[in-house]
């Protein structure tokens, strides 16, 4: 299931691998619950529910698997990412990741998106987001 690579003595599993395992029918079975809160094709209509369309399958993954074990805490998203197996955790946010943004209206405020950027350089926040 990983391809793996060996690159100065050093074992690297590679994380595009698990993509390919992808099963979107699968995914989209399993995400039912979480079209409640995130909209059927990852964009939530709800106020304050993050939107999943747009993100990279890698990032919702991530995020998924923190919630898991224990990295992330949240009073739903916890006990909801607990029951899920790796491959379920996969198909998710593969299936997640194959819808595109809707645009919803909102204009960001360009001061605050400078600000925002640079603290994101500062604190390296691509390193997970994927920026």
């Amino acid at each position: 299931m990983f391809t793996v690579f060996k690159q100065l003595g050093v074992v690297v599993f590679c994380a595009a691998a698990l993509s390919h395992a992808q099963d979107l029918q699968a995914g989209k079975a399993t995400a039912a619950v979480c079209s409640a809160c995130h909209g059927e094709d990852g964009n939530a209509v709800i106020p304050g529910y993050p939107t999943l369309a747009g993100q990279t399958w890698r990032y919702i993954y991530v995020q998924l698997k923190d919630y898991k074990e224990g990295r992330r805490s949240h009073p739903i998203m916890t006990p909801m990412a607990s029951n899920l197996s790796r491959a379920e955790m996969v198909n998710v946010a593969n299936y997640f990741a194959s819808f595109p943004l809707k645009p919803n209206g909102f204009v960001a405020d360009e001061a605050k998106v400078k600000l925002g950027k640079a603290k994101a350089d500062e604190t390296l926040c691509t390193m997970c987001h994927m920026g």
